[in-house]
């Protein structure tokens, strides 16, 4: 129980600080209810795709394109800012990844192979990540401004 829990938490501030910062980067209005609402979504659909005996990657590549779709739909986004802010959210969390268990694995001194064959070390070395998301997401959306809609349908426009 510990580890659904604690792969449940470790998906949603991954998947709420992504959604985040995709809205933050697009310059939309951004909302902590958004970013969870959808992020919980998209945790949802992830975790589904990923344990199909599909090829590995595929559920990056399913997020990318739900986030994107996500973004022109409903928060009313051109095509190419939309692929582009949840492309480098998702870009700038494999890269967080890779960091994070860089680190761990040098800090602890073990391999990946001893890592990935325990799920709850897994998950713990996968929480910073999510916890780095999210605060991303809240350091940018104080940076970055929206753009107001008038502004973004004048360039939709062009």
């Amino acid at each position: 129980m510990k580890l659904v829990g604690l792969i449940i938490l470790q998906g949603l501030l991954e998947m709420t600080g992504t959604v985040g910062l995709s809205l933050v980067l697009a310059r939309t209005q951004f909302s902590w209810k958004k970013a969870f609402l959808v992020g919980s979504g998209l945790f949802v659909v992830l975790q589904i795709v990923r344990h199909l005996p599909l090829f590995f990657g595929l559920h990056t590549l399913i997020g990318l394109l739900i986030s994107t779709v996500y973004l022109i739909r409903c928060e009313k986004v051109s095509v190419a800012r939309s692929f582009m802010a949840a492309f480098l959210s998702l870009f700038f969390l494999g890269l967080l990844e890779f960091a994070f268990n860089e680190l761990f694995l040098s800090v602890l001194h073990i391999s990946g192979e001893v890592v990935v064959t325990n799920p709850i070390r897994w998950a713990l070395i996968g929480l910073p990540q999510g916890i780095v998301m999210i605060l991303s997401a809240w350091g940018a959306s104080r940076v970055m401004k929206p753009y107001s809609r008038e502004k973004d349908e004048l360039s939709r426009l062009k």
